[in-house]
């Protein structure tokens, strides 16, 4: 089959779907969809962040040994299933035996949980705790 008769197929099967009446969905209106963050809370966002000095997720190590443990916490972490998906989506980096922690959780139980699973999986790391409890 070529391209010309798939065409036409395409094309006879479209019209016959529309003379049987069915419908076009019609897309959600914006008061259905999400709300995005407002440009000036995103701005302020990265004011703050661009003013602490830390870790990037770039300076992750690339040594097995980083790697396989930065795989472990993240494991880990995912399995708990009474952390909150801010929880699991926190950020870990490991490079030179040391590990950063950053993002938010929902609450102070949380982030001792999350260093707690770091300091379980690799208890010989220095962990830098940037977690932030949000409301």
């Amino acid at each position: 089959m070529n391209f010309s008769s798939v065409s036409k197929h395409l094309t006879l099967f479209t019209l016959a779907g529309f003379m049987m009446g069915s419908t076009i969905q019609a897309q959600p209106r914006d008061a259905d969809r999400p709300s995005m963050p407002e440009p000036q809370d995103m701005a302020e966002r990265s004011a703050r962040d661009s003013e602490l000095p830390t870790a990037a997720p770039l300076s992750q190590g690339a040594d097995r040994l980083s790697l396989d443990t930065a795989r472990l916490i993240r494991k880990a972490i995912m399995e708990d299933a009474t952390l909150s998906a801010h929880a699991k989506n926190v950020k870990v980096m490991v490079a030179a035996n040391a590990i950063t922690l950053r993002g938010p959780v929902m609450s102070d139980l949380e982030l001792v949980k999350v260093v707690q699973i770091a300091n379980g999986v690799a208890p010989t790391f220095r962990i830098t705790n940037e977690l932030r409890v949000v409301k």
